[in-house]
């Protein structure tokens, strides 16, 4: 799988799930019938989440999101063909929040607690002047009074926001930079394959050789660790099998060479 085609398939997820999520807790609000000043919507810090992960193409997460709010809108309250307008154009301006990301951006906003909250506060802040400058194009009318009524529906979601995101960016979180964390594994993986190369090679053979520490966890110690002797064997053999592989095809690869 390409490394285009990954990221076509993770952005799609993050736009599937605001997807449903804005229908469901619409529709939610709409079967209990709570009148509620505010509408919980996760669709602006699940673009922010994607941004985070991708660059500016993380908007289009945003903009889904948007337009299948104005959508439901429209099936329940009747034609408001502008919604669209409104909610797709308006949550585009999410694209804002990319410039805190710029050269060092990533890593202040992920280490520190803060710049996480301040990149969430822009997100939101941008999609609510985008909405309330859409607004006044297409109504007329105040400018404040189109992003007061829009602040006061999307406080909760910037509250449940800043959870998620903080949950996001706890140790192997969603809230990392894509293209380094695969070029991270692909090392990682390359340098774990000649390391276990010249385990082979050696004369001697240690678990600890071939385990990091930050492997060895609950998760790890099958059966709690105990493995008997035939099994011991069938991971040795497994083990000869596999590296005898790599190393006939690296004697072929020499022989081509010569």
């Amino acid at each position: 799988m390409s490394k285009d085609t990954f990221k076509m398939i993770d952005l799609a997820i993050f736009s599937i799930i605001a997807m449903i999520l804005e229908v469901v807790i619409y529709y939610s609000s709409q079967a209990f019938k709570m009148e509620m000043p505010v509408f919980v919507s996760f669709t602006i810090v699940l673009s922010l989440i994607a941004i985070f992960r991708w660059g500016i193409a993380g908007t289009i997460v945003c903009i889904v999101g948007g337009l299948t709010s104005a959508f439901v809108q429209n099936i329940s309250s009747g034609a408001q063909f502008n919604l669209f307008l409104i909610y797709g154009v308006g949550n585009a301006f999410v694209a804002i929040a990319y410039l805190l990301l710029i050269k060092d951006g990533r890593k202040r906003i992920s280490s520190n607690t803060g710049f996480l909250f301040i990149y969430e506060l822009v997100g939101y802040i941008s999609v609510i002047s985008g909405r309330s400058l859409l607004g006044v194009l297409l109504y007329r009318g105040s400018f404040t009074d189109y992003l007061l009524a829009f602040i006061g529906p999307e406080c909760l979601g910037v509250l449940l926001g800043t959870i998620v995101l903080i949950i996001a960016n706890k140790p192997n979180g969603i809230l990392v930079e894509m293209n380094e964390y695969i070029v991270k594994v692909h090392e990682e993986m390359k340098e774990d394959k000649l390391h276990l190369r010249a385990i082979k090679d050696s004369d001697r053979y240690d678990v600890s050789d071939v385990t990091k520490k930050d492997m060895i966890n609950d998760a790890s110690l099958l059966d709690g660790g105990n493995l008997n002797q035939n099994q011991l064997d069938e991971l040795q053999i497994m083990l000869d099998e596999s590296l005898s592989e790599t190393k006939g095809e690296d004697l072929l690869n020499d022989g081509k060479k010569d």
